[in-house]
């Protein structure tokens, strides 16, 4: 049960109580430091004190292999909170169904970037039930630092990736890597790659860092009848014309080859996809600016609002302190045996205008303290300092204190106004269950039905998992797409109609490969390889099939935009029809079947609204390890009947 003091056990005046670190503890630290000090100051004194007397000692000599697998206790504390906190946020929505009795997993796997074997880059916790014999529950990959979105891949089934990768050989992994937004790998002790999850990037060059800050044209391609059938009884004899327009192929220097060797990318990493590496710290730092108010200058709670603080161990007693204790009242809430106790905090009816700041300080059995700061506030906002992300990645903030006043609170200055909302509930949004998906993969070279050297490719296979949809939808009298059944016939060919099966088989198949003969899809690295331009050649085999409507429209040189963030999301929203989009470095086409977002107002001089928006996709990996992931994509490909 926790224990609530109105003592501020965390007063920097008063002596700190000890807290307990392991050997192994004490060398992750160490080995990590420079990740450690974004990743856990802010929620902690005690970790700031910790983690400055351990940079006067020197660190031992980095260990020939990086750890691969630390417990949860061992995560630097800020990257466990937010764990646990989207953990409880979705726990009852609809985006995370399952996740009603699920817990963190204590075996948090390590994941590096090629680049830098130093530090992590991100976090994979498993999720767990423990009431159904701890039987998986999805996952969450936490990027470890601003180079990543803060929660960088989540799904609420199914096995973690790494564990995925564990699964596909008898290997012992040394180090797993997240390439890129849903390519994973392992790789031995002999610096061998004995595993993989998604395609492998391809090799690209001549991409230009000056293509970020310029606008770019999108290509469009637009597959239309020639006849407007108004069923597929008579689409037999129908063609179409496909009408292209914009930047339809890269500039010249552009190329995308084949990588020659694993060792060979881990070399060409930074080099090849530097300009998608940066778009996504880009991406991602306004959802860090927002992390950094919360850790500093505290989580903003309004006026009526109920808040819940989980727990992160057992034994927790929280210290309170600050004004804002006047405006709120406090009680634990027990979720059961298995899950953890809840810290609530529920504000007044009336709250004084402005803010009014107070902190929650948890010390818990195992004497690992946290402290968490609050903000309530009237009118649903906040005056913070402006919080800005220099060149180099580190943070600060821009002083006004001599143009606005300053105010002080627990003997630091709070300057440069800005105004801040709490974000807003998650809106989300489904075109279809995961039981209307049609769960495909890839061929394998070994596939009798894939007479080439490599996989059949990502590309038709999300073609034909979005065809199989819609003629699915078609059997299953939805109307929008009832006269479009045409779209999968009996073993894939032009005969009799049939309903494209949840699972494949030797039709679905020979679907992918005429779809993957039609969009030139090429071998890379044992992957197959589809340019963006070339994914509207789909459209071929819709003639004289069925009367569909097909468009692709794309960035030529992978450069995510919101326009094609837009086009897919209206898809599902409007449409309730799912989208093919384009994910990591011209790398992968999953099909987004669900969308959802939240947003918050930041007022400085001028307002605007800042936005955490995801997709749902079905990956095209047989149904396995689907998941949220941010909405950022270079390529949206739709379908209408």
């Amino acid at each position: 049960m926790v224990k609530v003091t109105d003592e501020y056990r965390h007063n920097p005046s008063l002596p700190q109580q000890p807290r307990r670190i392991s050997a192994l503890r004490l060398a992750f630290l160490l080995a990590l430091l420079p990740g450690l000090i974004w990743g856990g100051v802010a929620w902690s004194n005690t970790t700031r004190q910790e983690a400055s007397a351990a940079s006067e000692t020197p660190a031992p000599e980095t260990p020939n292999t990086p750890l691969n697998v630390v417990s949860l206790s061992d995560l630097p504390i800020a990257a466990h909170r937010r764990a646990a906190q989207h953990l409880e946020e979705m726990r009852l929505s609809e985006m995370a169904p399952g996740w009603e009795r699920a817990i963190l997993g204590e075996d948090v796997r390590v994941l590096y970037r090629p680049d830098d074997l130093q530090n992590p880059a991100y976090y994979e916790i498993p999720l767990l039930l423990p009431a159904m014999n701890n039987m998986p529950a999805g996952f969450i990959v936490l990027a470890a630092n601003q180079n990543d979105f803060p929660i960088a891949h989540w799904d609420f089934t199914g096995d973690p990736p790494t564990h995925l990768l564990d699964k596909t050989s008898d290997y012992t992994a040394a180090i797993y890597y997240k390439l890129d937004t849903l390519a994973y790998l392992a790789e031995n002790a002999q610096g061998e790659m004995v595993a993989t999850l998604g395609q492998l990037p391809p090799k690209i060059e001549g991409m230009n860092m000056d293509w970020l800050d310029q606008e770019q044209e999108l290509g469009e391609a637009a597959w239309i009848p020639d006849e407007d059938i108004g069923d597929d009884e008579g689409a037999g004899t129908i063609s179409g014309t496909l009408i292209i327009s914009g930047t339809v192929t890269p500039p010249a220097e552009l190329k995308i080859t084949e990588w020659a060797s694993w060792d060979e990318l881990k070399a060409g990493y930074v080099e090849s996809y530097g300009v998608f590496l940066e778009q996504q710290r880009r991406e991602a730092s306004e959802l860090w600016r927002g992390q950094q108010a919360d850790l500093e200058y505290g989580i903003v709670l309004v006026k009526e609002q109920i808040f819940d603080l989980a727990m992160l161990w057992p034994e927790p007693t929280v210290a309170l302190d600050g004004p804002g204790l006047a405006y709120i009242t406090t009680q634990t809430v027990s979720q059961g045996i298995e899950l953890p106790e809840l810290f609530r905090i529920t504000v007044a009816d009336s709250v004084p205008l402005g803010f009014t700041p107070f902190t929650a300080t948890v010390t818990y059995g195992n004497e690992v303290q946290e402290t968490v700061r609050f903000q309530i506030v009237e009118q649903r906002f906040v005056y913070l300092p402006l919080v800005l992300l220099n060149q180099n990645g580190s943070t600060g903030a821009t002083s006004m204190a001599a143009a606005t006043g300053a105010s002080k609170f627990g003997g630091e200055t709070v300057n440069a106004p800005t105004a801040i909302s709490g974000w807003s509930s998650w809106n989300y949004f489904w075109a279809g269950s995961h039981n209307d998906q049609r769960l495909y993969n890839q061929m394998s070279s070994s596939d009798p039905q894939n007479p080439s050297s490599c996989a059949s490719g990502c590309g038709a296979t999300a073609w034909a998992m979005l065809f199989g949809w819609a003629d699915n939808q078609a059997a299953s009298g939805n109307a929008y797409w009832a006269p479009r059944w045409g779209l999968y016939r009996v073993d894939g060919g032009y005969g009799a109609n049939a309903v494209a099966p949840q699972y494949w088989d030797t039709g679905v198949k020979n679907m992918i490969w005429e779809i993957r003969q039609r969009i030139g899809t090429f071998c890379a690295f044992g992957s197959g390889a589809t340019a963006p331009w070339d994914m509207s050649g789909a459209a071929g085999y819709l003639t004289n099939r069925t009367g569909t409507r097909l468009y692709t429209n794309y960035n030529s040189v992978g450069i995510s935009t919101g326009g094609l963030r837009e086009l897919a999301r209206d898809s599902i929203i409007y449409q309730n029809t799912p989208a093919i989009i384009g994910t990591g470095w011209l790398n992968h086409y999953p099909l987004a079947y669900g969308y959802a977002w939240r947003s918050r107002r930041r007022c400085f001089i001028g307002c605007w609204t800042e936005y955490d928006r995801r997709f749902y996709v079905n990956q095209g990996w047989g149904g396995n390890d689907n998941g949220w992931v941010s909405a950022s994509t270079w390529f949206a490909g739709r379908i209408r009947p």
